[in-house]
């Protein structure tokens, strides 16, 4: 069995493969089965990532909310402590830039700290996923960390992935945290939890 590292470089590799016009069209099929959930529809505040190289877009997503009313918030990634940061997001065009780590994160007088504690929905990146709403990230441990931390049980944790980013197990550990929900080109996976 391949180490959680070997598993995690794969599942990169698998899903760089794919072709920007693939990438895209695939993002728009996850976008409209995303606002097809009645928890996205009845959001007051959804936080997602910004999609850097090939993962799923976002930037549909963030656009419907905005353009709906909705509290965009984004991550901000603070190496010390490996800890992310929710921000609200009101103008994508005006208030990125690129951090010194190549990921677009709000400018430093456009941060605007959320009460992590009022999202509704957190839309959650992964480099894979299992049908038990396990996920395989980065490795640096900000998301399991990010969602751990969060009280509010009544918060939905969305993973987004492409079909071929999905698994039917991967590698994890006892403190990883799970989603609610996996959403894919194809389908909505709504995850039972083991009691």
């Amino acid at each position: 069995m391949m180490s959680k590292s070997e598993f995690r470089n794969k599942a990169i590799s698998d899903r760089e493969s794919q072709s920007g016009d693939e990438v895209k069209l695939k993002s728009q099929k996850i976008f409209e089965r995303l606002i097809s959930l009645d928890s996205v529809k009845n959001a007051r505040s959804i936080m997602t990532y910004i999609d850097f190289r090939n993962e799923v877009q976002t930037r549909l997503l963030i656009d419907y909310c905005l353009s709906n009313g909705k509290n965009v918030v984004i991550p901000i990634s603070v190496f010390k402590g490996r800890q992310l940061i929710p921000s609200q997001l009101m103008d994508p065009d005006k208030e990125l830039q690129i951090s010194k780590f190549g990921l677009l994160e709000p400018k430093p007088e456009y941060v605007r700290v959320f009460d992590k504690e009022e999202l509704d929905v957190i839309i959650v990146p992964g480099v894979a996923f299992d049908k038990y709403g396990y996920r395989v990230g980065y490795g640096a441990g900000f998301y399991d960390r990010f969602l751990a931390s969060i009280d509010n049980e009544s918060v939905v944790k969305v993973g987004v992935a492409f079909e071929l980013q999905l698994h039917d197990s991967v590698p994890h550990d006892s403190f990883d945290a799970t989603v609610d929900i996996i959403v894919t080109e194809d389908r909505i996976i709504e995850i039972c939890k083991k009691d």
